[in-house]
């Protein structure tokens, strides 16, 4: 695994950059967030199944500590085709706004 302390070099890392971390409210996904705010100006969307997304006690207290306007929590259900649509649109509008 990729320690995110070498992802500059790797991965895009300004402010016109998105990433999607799947199962960001917990675990490794929820690391992967925190280091993705921490050491990138990138805006990131993490995804939960918890719904509505403000149950995601963990990501609410990420947002807390004065990322907010570069975190988004989206609902997501892999098993819920019409979830993964309206996540999949959410994420388009995140990177369209980021782009402008």
């Amino acid at each position: 695994m990729t320690h995110i302390s070498k992802l500059p070099t790797l991965l895009p890392t300004g402010a016109d950059a998105v990433y999607v971390v799947t199962g960001g409210n917990r675990g490794l996904g929820l690391e992967h967030v925190r280091q993705f705010l921490e050491k990138t100006q990138a805006h990131v969307v993490a995804t939960t199944t918890k719904s509505p997304p403000s149950e995601a006690n963990n990501l609410r207290l990420l947002a807390d500590q004065g990322k907010s306007h570069r975190l988004t929590v989206v609902t997501l259900d892999l098993s819920d085709e019409s979830s993964i649509k309206v996540s999949h649109l959410s994420c388009m509008g995140i990177a369209e706004h980021e782009r402008t």
